[in-house]
């Protein structure tokens, strides 16, 4: 693996920023659901080329951000929605500046697609935590 494909192998471990605070959180929906990212983004990012890996990858990340999307909307979290659009742009911007071959541009905002997400995730898991536990005073 080439170093700028390594660094997106490493950036994939951002999820365990959700799982852990899924978990810390007692949300093991969300917990699982993040857990199966984990592991299809690590087993695609090891060897990253396009097959069965990837699409089982994206199929992945594509329902948990769905079913997160719909609670977040269930639990009134809309942060965690305007998230998923920025990351969408993100996505969309990387994939556009590979295409032109830059690849600095291109791996930043894949990095991006990691790290927002995951952490307005946290975010929403403690915005959960405080409305199951009637601590409404300190949402975030």
């Amino acid at each position: 693996m080439n170093n700028d494909l390594s660094f997106l192998f490493y950036t994939c471990f951002i999820t365990l920023l959700s799982i852990f605070s899924a978990l810390y959180y007692k949300i093991y929906d969300l917990m699982f659901l993040s857990m199966m990212i984990q592991l299809t983004s690590i087993n695609y990012w090891r060897r990253p080329v396009k097959g069965m890996r990837r699409n089982i990858d994206i199929i992945t990340v594509n329902l948990s951000t769905f079913y997160n999307l719909w609670t977040a909307y269930s639990y009134s979290y809309y942060n965690f929605i305007y998230t998923v659009i920025i990351g969408a742009t993100c996505y969309f911007l990387s994939n556009s500046y590979k295409k032109k071959s830059e690849v600095i541009k291109s791996s930043f905002f894949h990095f991006l697609v990691h790290l927002l997400p995951n952490i307005s995730a946290a975010r929403m898991h403690y915005h959960i935590f405080s409305i199951r536990n009637n601590n409404t005073s300190d949402y975030l």
